[in-house]
């Protein structure tokens, strides 16, 4: 009857390491996890501020091209005016005016 009972606590006790091995695998698995969520979150924020700083570089490129193109548009439209004649001022006033749409 007592060895019954001595092989009944040694299978409780192989039970209870195969199930102690089984949670300790998990939990590794689940470190590891962990850890690579944790370097794609850094990676991802790195990104983030990357794309952030590229962001404000084209606003800027941006709002330069449009300040240029209206700059562009009324130098035109002044020129445009003096080759087809309609410009009434003398060729100092339209370089002046040109000079100030700058």
């Amino acid at each position: 009857r007592r060895r019954a009972e001595e092989e009944e606590l040694r299978a409780e006790i192989q039970k209870l390491r195969e199930s102690i091995r089984s949670t300790s695998d998990k939990m590794a698995y689940q470190m590891e996890h962990s850890n690579l969520q944790f370097e794609t979150i850094q990676k991802l924020e790195e990104q983030k501020i990357r794309f952030q700083g590229e962001v404000e570089v084209l606003t800027l490129g941006l709002h330069d091209a449009e300040q240029r193109n209206d700059y562009l548009q009324k130098e035109n439209s002044v020129m445009q005016q003096q080759v087809e004649g309609l410009y009434e001022g003398s060729l100092q006033d339209w370089a002046a005016e040109v000079h100030r749409v700058k």
